[in-house]
């Protein structure tokens, strides 16, 4: 199933991309609810500035572009769009992070696509690039109107 994808960065998803590869090519995966691990330092990445939802965010973001279908994919979008507009002012920072998120995922958008073809093994075609990009222009040009 290949290494860690390390387009995620540090933190979120990462594992969740490995175990879906997994169970993909028909491994089985398993959960140990025993285990433990101890992180000796705080872990930046687990905080609630713009940066660290945006880390969370984008990551979240990339898993579902890199595995659902065309059409599961402009469901999870039009979803999206909704509980953005749903965040009204009180989510301010949520929507300023979702902003960082939507715009990196754009300027991103060929090595995400090449990410979603390796995911699928097949050729992403022209169309799935434009239902992305729009996509993604679209989410955020929601965000701003709804924290004024």
């Amino acid at each position: 199933i290949g290494p860690l994808d390390e387009g995620f960065g540090r933190a979120y998803f990462e594992d969740v991309d490995w175990g879906y590869r997994a169970r993909r090519a028909g491994d089985r995966v398993v959960y140990f609810g025993q285990a433990e691990l101890i992180h000796a330092e705080r872990s930046a990445a687990a905080s609630d500035d713009i940066a660290g939802m945006a880390n969370y965010h984008g990551n979240r973001l990339r898993f579902v572009v890199k595995h659902y279908s065309v059409e599961a994919l402009s469901t999870f979008l039009a979803d999206e769009g909704a509980w953005l507009r749903g965040l009204g002012p009180v989510g301010a920072r949520l929507v300023a992070a979702m902003q960082r998120v939507y715009f990196r995922h754009c300027l991103g958008l060929r090595e995400l696509t090449r990410t979603r073809a390796a995911g699928s093994g097949a050729k992403v075609t022209a169309d799935e690039i434009d239902t992305i990009a729009c996509a993604l222009a679209a989410l955020r040009a929601i965000a701003p109107l709804e924290t004024r």
